[in-house]
């Protein structure tokens, strides 16, 4: 039901034979954003992860509204002024349910759905604007989202996925003492295994953009982002309840 394309999007068939109410959606490139001249946008997705995510939104958009069918297309790679970055297309028995599934859709995709949109200006710059409301400047140059609970930032992932969502391309390192074979189970790469204890807190593996610390209970290894952190380091992540929980975080 969602897809991405790098090519011109072009309307799919929806169906409207049990439909009283149809509407559809396109957003296109506009050619100012907070008062800059936009000159071109380019989208980024995390391919696999954005259809699964839009899938599982149109999914719950049927149920949610009694829709009858619901599709939605979204660009990636660079798109001129004026052309349709995203596409849209719901069906319901009534035209009510129709209107408001479709303005659900284009909110929640542009949330949950792990597409990156970079504007370049007529000054000759560019910057990221990406998926999700909790957005922080990124060492990636994409938003990232920074958990937070009672006692403040953890920086900390709750899951592999939300470390995907957030980040992007990120080096995990394996700071338990015996390394395991994690990597083809996660689905997570480049993947180094650096033990706690003889970890170097100058290696060059920190120059990586991003670097989600793995260990087995996930209480070490925020530990060590928290030291990171406290040199500096601003780049450096931890995944809450480690490797112990990883088959239900993935």
């Amino acid at each position: 039901m969602f897809r991405l394309s790098a090519e011109t999007i072009v309307p799919e068939p929806v169906d409207q034979s049990s439909s009283g109410g149809f509407v559809t959606f396109e957003g296109k490139v506009r050619n100012t954003h907070r008062g800059r001249t936009v000159v071109a946008l380019e989208y980024e997705a995390y391919e696999a992860l954005a259809i699964e995510e839009g899938d599982k939104l149109l999914t719950e958009a049927i149920a949610k509204f009694g829709l009858t069918d619901a599709r939605a297309i979204h660009r990636t790679g660079r798109l001129e002024i004026g052309e349709t970055a995203v596409w849209i297309a719901v069906a319901a028995p009534h035209r009510h349910e129709a209107f408001v599934a479709c303005e659900f859709v284009i909110d929640e995709l542009k949330k949950r759905v792990p597409i990156w949109k970079k504007e370049h200006y007529s000054e000759g710059d560019s910057g990221w604007i990406g998926c999700g409301a909790d957005e922080i400047p990124s060492p990636l140059g994409k938003p990232q989202l920074q958990m937070t609970n009672e006692d403040g930032p953890t920086w900390e992932f709750a899951s592999m996925k939300e470390a995907i969502l957030a980040l992007g391309e990120f080096m995990t390192v394996d700071i338990r003492d015996e390394d395991a074979p994690l990597q083809a189970a996660a689905g997570v790469k480049p993947w180094k295994h650096m033990p706690a204890a003889t970890f170097d807190a100058d290696s060059s593996v920190l120059e990586s953009k991003a670097i989600l610390f793995i260990c087995e209970d996930g209480e070490r290894s925020h530990k060590l982002v928290e030291k990171l952190r406290g040199l500096g380091r601003t780049n450096v992540y931890s995944l809450a309840g480690g490797v112990r929980g990883m088959a239900e975080k993935v």
